[in-house]
């Protein structure tokens, strides 16, 4: 068959259907075919966000969750599902951004972009940017150092305007002052004190009043919701094959050929910045006049220390770190590259301004040692390796469990061992059965009504169960005489925290009456508290005493606020509020009133921000996919 193929290839119509097809990708692309490209997340303004784009941004977000939790971090808890939304919402506020950015002309200069990258202490190594650790790391996160730079050049645009728009927003004295009178407010404060554990002590209850509450609260004794499963476990390590030597070595000489027979030059340099003051003669002439100084004995370090323009490298005598020839402009790398040990160039312009470029030293840019990246090769192999076979694997699973009365049968077939679990609704499992697909599946009422095997769940990248439900035990009333000692204790709270607001609504009455707070808490033996001039920042009050005595409204002149307040889910307090006296700008002290006048600000223009960013989104054109 394939010899009648190729012998017919070569024939008239053989040319005409090739011919038909080439003609049709030109003006149809390759949906000719009936193929068609992954549909875009979504459009904003007319600008796709693609799905690759999208995939990105959450392995990006998952890998900074991650970074953030350290050893706590369990991928179940954030599965894609989760984090989809807020991250496509972010995108879409990103490309917002960018697309008014860009109409204002916003630039990100080269030279921040290249100082931002070469302060980052992410890529240093002993406080010197490495650029083998750059783009490791960058390779490791799925950048280039090229898509690194745009989207950090996308960012700062975005930062600019976000900036802007911050900054138009001010905050008059008017505005400051009445803030200062809220929020330095004086409050006088006393308050009586009921502690469930003394109402607790002498509660008894017949079984009339146990069987009574029992029934009142039927919610609080119903059984969790219960399954028992059964289900059958493949990860993509099972296929794991053993990775001959040879071939991990062939595969790390393969990745680092590039770093053979390459240079990587360590560079100092002496920045002057060219702007509307200082022209590119003038930072010439002034550099210049630098290297005659060095000619007649100062030191680099010492000049760039004192005149260089780049803070960061001025510290440490102008030092950049190294380069093998594209972390600096080209300019710059052509000079340095030219130059001998200890040598100084003449004045190089750039797009950040002129230098005095001075090679330091150099040095073969060195591969990592073999010892250090053999398991990771090794890893990254047999996953290679296994992966067609773990996809065969699935399918054959799929296929043997769609119809099949068990698992023990593709069990049989596959090699695997059947697994047995019982799972509560409302109480996490932990492992793979706390995926939330698991327990989807598990309490999926059609699942659990035809007794069917789930479908093949896709857990991760590399691991996949199907699940099957052998027993369903719906939640249902507990009987009296199975928790009738749960039911006694939960009585008893809440007898002892009924008779506690009785007794707080009648100690607030005696205060409604006329009564200071002292007399009436001695009188009915209760602990008495008094915290004159509080404020909303001291933290001299319990929580939700200082809370509840800042919320309610202030009592004219010599009047009094008398509250009940639930202090704690054990306490109760009957508060006073009197006293009260606003807070003055006149007498807080200059600095405190500046800091509070742009916190005032900031809030202000966060409030401004929000509305600015909800404005762009009502106006644009948004199509989600």
């Amino acid at each position: 068959m394939l010899q009648n193929i190729r012998d017919n290839a070569q024939g008239l119509i053989a040319k005409f259907l090739v011919a038909f097809i080439a003609i049709g990708f030109v003006f149809f692309g390759v949906d000719f075919l009936g193929v068609t490209k992954t549909p875009p997340k979504a459009e904003v303004n007319g600008i796709e966000i693609t799905d690759a784009e999208f995939r990105a941004a959450l392995e990006r977000q998952k890998a900074q969750i991650a970074a953030r939790m350290g050893s706590a971090f369990d991928p179940e808890q954030f599965q894609d599902d989760q984090l989809a939304k807020p991250v496509l919402e972010s995108l879409v506020q990103q490309a917002l951004l960018s697309n008014v950015a860009e109409s204002m002309g916003l630039a990100a200069p080269k030279n921040l972009i290249d100082a931002m990258i070469l302060q980052e202490t992410v890529f240093q190594e002993n406080g010197v940017f490495s650029e083998n650790r750059f783009r490791n790391i960058l390779a490791n996160a799925g950048m280039t150092p090229a898509s690194y730079r745009s989207a950090l050049a996308s960012d700062i645009r975005q930062q600019h305007l976000l900036s802007g728009v911050a900054l138009s927003e001010f905050s008059d004295k008017a505005h400051l002052g009445t803030l200062v009178q809220l929020l330095r407010q004086e409050r006088d404060v006393r308050y009586i004190t009921l502690s469930q554990d003394a109402f607790l002590q002498g509660i008894t209850l017949t079984n009339e009043e146990l069987l009574s509450y029992y029934e009142q609260h039927p919610n609080d004794f119903f059984s969790d919701e219960e399954v028992s499963i059964e289900y059958v476990e493949m990860k993509k390590s099972d296929f794991y094959p053993e990775i001959p030597e040879t071939q991990i070595r062939a595969r790390y000489e393969q990745e680092y050929a590039d770093y053979q027979g390459s240079k990587e030059y360590h560079a100092a340099h002496i920045l002057l910045e060219t702007n509307e003051g200082t022209s590119v003669e003038q930072a010439t002439q002034k550099l210049e006049t630098l290297r005659e100084r060095m000619a007649a004995g100062e030191s680099f370090e010492a000049l760039a220390a004192s005149y260089s323009q780049d803070p960061s490298s001025a510290r440490s005598g102008g030092d950049v770190g190294y380069s093998a020839g594209d972390v600096f402009p080209e300019a710059f790398e052509q000079a340095l590259q030219s130059l001998q040990v200890g040598q100084v160039s003449a004045p190089v312009v750039t797009e950040s301004g002129v230098h005095l470029v001075k090679l330091l030293d150099t040095r073969a840019k060195a591969a990592p040692e073999y010892v250090e990246v053999r398991d990771r090769l090794e890893l990254a192999l047999q996953q290679q390796a296994a992966e067609n076979t773990f996809v065969e694997k699935i399918d054959e699973l799929a296929d043997q469990t769609f119809t099949a009365p068990d698992l023990a049968s593709a069990a049989g077939i596959l090699g695997l061992t059947v697994q047995k679990a019982d799972l509560k609704k409302n109480t996490l499992q932990q492992g793979p059965l706390a995926n939330a697909l698991v327990r989807a599946a598990a309490f999926n009422p059609e699942l659990i009504g035809s007794g069917n095997n789930s479908q093949v769940l896709e857990l991760d990248d590399g691991r996949v169960m199907v699940i099957r439900v052998t027993a369903h035990r719906p939640a249902a009333l507990i009987p009296f005489d199975q928790v009738q000692e749960d039911v006694r204790a939960q009585a008893v709270i809440a007898k002892a925290n009924e008779q506690m607001q009785a007794t707080a609504a009648k100690l607030r009455d005696q205060l409604l009456a006329g009564g200071d707070v002292e007399t009436v808490a001695l009188a009915a033996g209760y602990p008495w508290q008094v915290q004159l001039a509080a404020n909303r920042f001291d933290g001299k009050l319990p929580p939700a005493i200082q809370a509840k005595a800042f919320a309610v409204p202030a009592p004219a002149g010599s009047q009094r606020i008398i509250e009940i307040v639930d202090a704690s889910i054990r306490e109760v307090v009957v508060m006073e509020v009197s006293g009260i006296r606003d807070g003055s700008l006149d007498r807080m002290p200059a600095m405190e009133a500046s800091g509070l006048q742009q916190f005032a600000a900031s809030e202000q223009a966060q409030v401004l921000l929000s509305l600015w960013r909800d404005k762009l989104k009502q106006d644009a054109d948004i199509q989600y996919h």
